[in-house]
Formats: structure tokens, C-alpha cells, sequence
């Protein structure tokens, strides 16, 4: 969905926040780093790892120790919330908890776009 959107909308810039435990979790790594080689400019992603206590590195990405939810109240600090889309797909606890916190700090409902899987 993000390299869609990055390919049709070039002027798009997207941050991703892949929300896992623990470093060792990291899954599809290659692929969101091969994401950041091809859009340099507008594509962002951090690993946001809530339990994890050793140190991890990523190529061309960030790593966050703690939750999702966390790491977007550093973001806004600089940036305002409604002025966002919200892409948010994981588990359906996951995506209610995030759907729900990005909503209840202000963004607008028309803007918040899901998709619930299992594991």
C-alpha cells in the first residue's frame, strides 16, 4: 500500500511505525528497507519494539523502544495531528487501540483508514 501510494502520488511522504515486542519479531525488514533506497525523501519507517531492552540497528530506519502510541506523541510534538492520514492495520485488537488513540487526539475520522488480519 505505501509503495502504491509513493509511486502515484510522488509528492506523497509516508512514515511507517511497525509496531513489534522485540527486534528478533522484525519481519519484512528487506523489503521496508529496500523501500527507503527507492523513495529516500518521502518514506520514513521506525520500529517501534515495546519490550525489547538490547540495542537494535536497522539500515535507513529508526528504532523506538516502546509503543506505537508513544513514538506518534514525539512526532506530533512537531506536527499537527489532523493534518494526517492514519493507515493502521495489524491485529484487531491493535488496530482498535491505535484507531481509537489517533482519534481520541484529534484526528479526523475521514482520515483514519484500517485493515484488521490475523495471525
Amino acid at each position: 500500500m505505501i509503495e502504491t501510494q509513493l509511486v502515484t502520488l510522488p509528492t506523497t511522504k509516508a512514515h511507517l511505525y511497525f509496531g513489534l515486542r522485540m527486534g528478533a519479531d522484525m519481519y519484512l525488514q528487506k523489503q521496508v528497507e529496500e523501500l527507503k533506497k527507492k523513495f529516500p525523501d518521502t518514506f520514513i519507517f521506525t520500529y517501534c519494539l515495546s519490550r525489547e531492552s538490547e540495542d537494535v540497528k536497522v539500515e535507513g530506519g529508526q528504532i523506538y523502544k516502546g509503543h506505537i502510541q508513544d513514538a506518534l506523541e514525539i512526532f506530533w510534538k512537531d506536527n499537527v495531528i489532523s493534518s494526517y492520514e492514519y493507515y493502521i492495520c495489524g491485529s484487531k485488537p491493535a488496530v482498535e487501540a491505535i484507531k481509537d488513540y489517533v482519534f481520541q487526539k484529534g484526528a479526523h475520522a475521514d482520515k483514519i483508514f484500517f485493515e484488521r488480519f490475523t495471525l
